[in-house]
C-alpha cells in the first residue's frame, strides 16, 4: 500500500524572487526597528529595490507583514504536518513536539520581535490578521488536545488550549 505525503505550499515555493527578497528585508527591519518605526523607503532600501517593484507586490507595509505572517504560520503547519506523518496522534509526546515547533519557528523568524513592535498598531487588517492565527492556533490545539486525551475532554478543549497558548506565549516573552 502506497501512502500518499501531503505537503502544503507555503508562500515560499510560490513567490518569486523578488518577493522573497523583500520579505526577507521587512522582516529584518521589523525586528530590528519595529514595525511603525520602518518605513516603505527603509525597506526599499535594504531590498535594494524600486519603489514600484515594492507596490508590483504589496500595496501597504501592512499587507507586507500580513505575508510574513503568512509565510511563518504555513511554515508552522507544515513542521507539524511532518512529525505527525505516520504516527499515533494519540501520542502526548507527538503533541508536544509539535507544540514546540511554533517556539521553534518564532525564534528562528524571532517573530515575537515583531509582534512586540504591533502593540498599539492601529490597523485593523492586522488585528483581523492575527486574530484569525490566534483561533486557528486554539483551534488546531484544541483538536490536538482531543485526540489525545480523547473525547470526554472536548468540552473543556478550547479552554484547555487557551490556557496551554497563554502560559507558552507568556514564557516565551519572559525568556
Amino acid at each position: 500500500m502506497s501512502i500518499k505525503v501531503r505537503k502544503f505550499k507555503t508562500k515560499g515555493e510560490e513567490m518569486n524572487n523578488r518577493k522573497r527578497q523583500i520579505i526577507r528585508a521587512a522582516r529584518t527591519l521589523f525586528i530590528e526597528k519595529g514595525f511603525m518605526d520602518t518605513s516603505i523607503v527603509d525597506i526599499i532600501d535594504a531590498a535594494n529595490i524600486s519603489k514600484g517593484t515594492f507596490y508590483n507586490h504589496f500595496n501597504s507595509k501592512s499587507e507586507c507583514l500580513i505575508a510574513i505572517l503568512e509565510e511563518t504560520r504555513e511554515e508552522t503547519m507544515n513542521r507539524r504536518y511532518e512529525i505527525g506523518l505516520n504516527e499515533d496522534l494519540s501520542n502526548v509526546e507527538i503533541l508536544i513536539e509539535q507544540i514546540c515547533v511554533i517556539i521553534h519557528v518564532n525564534r528562528k523568524t524571532n517573530l515575537l520581535r515583531i509582534f512586540e513592535s504591533l502593540s498599539g498598531v492601529p490597523d485593523l487588517g492586522i488585528k483581523e490578521v492575527l486574530n484569525q492565527h490566534l483561533l486557528k492556533e486554539t483551534m488546531w490545539l484544541a483538536r490536538r488536545l482531543t485526540d489525545v486525551f480523547g473525547n470526554e475532554i472536548e468540552p473543556y478543549s478550547y479552554e484547555c488550549a487557551t490556557l496551554v497558548l497563554g502560559m507558552m506565549y507568556q514564557t516565551m516573552r519572559t525568556i
